[in-house]
């Protein structure tokens, strides 16, 4: 994500996770810094635990340099906000110009707060235990 891409509460976590991932030494330092903070503010201003709970596990991930997880967590936030405050994702807009959907329904979607372990549990592919953090949101969250 480009920097100017970063103009929601949770894009600027998403940007600070990203920098903690691939910037340099100092720069992995100063944004998982500014993850932190951004996490603080973002949990004590949601009402949802599940929101509140996948931010604990974004940071945590970080913290343990599983960046990958921390933002494939980050991007559950993302889709959580644009469906809390009714903004449409990108590849929607760009979707809707063309006259397309914007995403295909699969059988993997869950709800966000629905989610399995990423370790594939026994008898499912890691497709399938995939399938259920890479789905979109099916509603906002519950306010808790």
């Amino acid at each position: 994500m480009p920097p100017q891409e970063a103009n929601t509460p949770a894009k600027r976590i998403y940007f600070a996770l990203q920098t903690a991932y691939i910037g340099t030494e100092e720069e992995r330092r100063q944004g998982l810094a500014e993850a932190r903070a951004l996490i603080a503010d973002f949990k004590a201003a949601t009402t949802s635990p599940t929101a509140r709970a996948i931010l604990d596990e974004a940071l945590a991930a970080a913290e343990r340099d599983e960046c990958y997880l921390a933002l494939r967590l980050a991007r559950r936030i993302i889709r959580h906000e644009e469906a809390v405050l009714g903004l449409a994702p990108p590849e929607a807009e760009k979707s809707a110009r063309r006259g397309k959907p914007s995403r295909p329904s699969s059988a993997g979607e869950t709800k966000l707060g629905a989610t399995k372990p990423d370790a594939a549990k026994e008898g499912e592919s890691e497709d399938e235990a995939h399938a259920v953090h890479a789905a979109p949101l099916a509603a906002p969250l519950a306010p808790g």
